[in-house]
This record gives C-alpha cells, sequence and structure tokens, in this order.
C-alpha cells in the first residue's frame, strides 16, 4: 500500500494517490498524517486518485468509517475521491468513508471520472487549468519547498 501526497500551499490543493493494497491500519495511519499535512490550509481542494488500489481484502467499512471520522473538522473543504468505474467495491467503500464526514466538510463526492472531479473542485475554468497542471506535474516535476511530494 501507498500512499502519496502531493501538496500545492499555492494553490490550496491536495492530490493524493493511493495504490496497491488498502488495509486498515495504514488507512487509518493515513488519515492522522493527512490531518497534520491539511492543517491551517483553508478552503482545501483535495484530490484522492484511487484508481491505483489493487485489493481491499484487508479493510472493513468499520475502519474505513471509523478513519473518516478521525479527520479534523474543515468546513470550508471539498474532497473528489476518484475511483476506477469498473471496481464498484471501492466505490462502495469511497461511498462509506464520504457518508459519515459530510459535517466534517463543506462537501464531498465521489467520480469515475477525471475532468468531472476536477470541474467540481475548481471554482471557474482557470482554476480547473491550475489544478490540471498540478497534476500532471506529479509525474514530470522537480518539486520545490512550496510542492514537495509528501510519501509515506
Amino acid at each position: 500500500m501507498e500512499f502519496t501526497r502531493h501538496l500545492f500551499k499555492d494553490n490550496n490543493f491536495l492530490l493524493t494517490i493511493i495504490s496497491g493494497e488498502l488495509e486498515n491500519i495504514s488507512f487509518q495511519k493515513h488519515i492522522l498524517e493527512f490531518n497534520s499535512v491539511a492543517r491551517g490550509i483553508p478552503h482545501l481542494r483535495e484530490l484522492v486518485d484511487c484508481r491505483g488500489i489493487t485489493n481491499l481484502d484487508n479493510l472493513t467499512v468499520e475502519a474505513t468509517v471509523a478513519a473518516s471520522q478521525q479527520e479534523d473538522k474543515r468546513p470550508d473543504s471539498l474532497l473528489a475521491v476518484l475511483v476506477a468505474e469498473s471496481n464498484p467495491l471501492i466505490y462502495g467503500m469511497a461511498r462509506s468513508y464520504i457518508a459519515f464526514p459530510q459535517f466534517q466538510r463543506q462537501d464531498a463526492n465521489i467520480f469515475t471520472d477525471y475532468d468531472e472531479a476536477l470541474n467540481w473542485l475548481a471554482i471557474n475554468q482557470r482554476e480547473k487549468e491550475i489544478f490540471n497542471t498540478l497534476v500532471s506535474s506529479v509525474n514530470t516535476a522537480d518539486f520545490n519547498s512550496t510542492n514537495t511530494p509528501l510519501k509515506e
């Protein structure tokens, strides 16, 4: 299991990429570490890309709900979870995660389409283009101190 976070503080944007097997303990640990990374960032827009998850055999709904309840309150933040259309189990787990912390965030939603997720997160076309550029840069750019990838 790997969680890779890319925080773009200047844009209040956080990209988290999850790949491999997702397990109860690693997921709960990720949420606690996420809290420390996201603390103090106003109007955070978060895209969590779950398309690389390959196995959920060791993740329970109970652990997913418990992890969601460990999130710090961010009433001005948005969460977009991106899942593969071909995997209804991952969609269901994502649904169980976002069902409870609605009061923790301004809003949260699940998407199977990358462009739809960015459209929903961005306040206008310009911001969508910025977010798209940031996501694209993850594969190619050297990050400066503001845009340092945080890898667990």
